[in-house]
């Protein structure tokens, strides 16, 4: 079983694990996708906003569900 979303649960409104300023794992949410003018399917981001606040942008293929 992978620790990683699957491609179509990768959507704004997940939930997700992200890393915070402090080094502490902290949930964030997806809000958007970001798209590249690169055509290669493997070059997708989302940006996800932390409880701390914060944005970040990440590797959709990395993503970890927060439970």
């Amino acid at each position: 079983m992978s620790i990683y979303l699957r491609q179509d649960e990768v959507q704004p409104g997940a939930l997700v694990k992200t890393m915070s300023r402090d080094n502490e794992i902290v949930p964030a949410l997806v809000l958007s996708l970001v798209t590249s003018g690169h055509p290669a399917p493997t070059n997708k981001f989302v940006r996800v906003l932390s409880v701390d606040g914060e944005t970040y942008v990440m590797n959709a293929l990395y993503l970890e569900h927060w439970k």
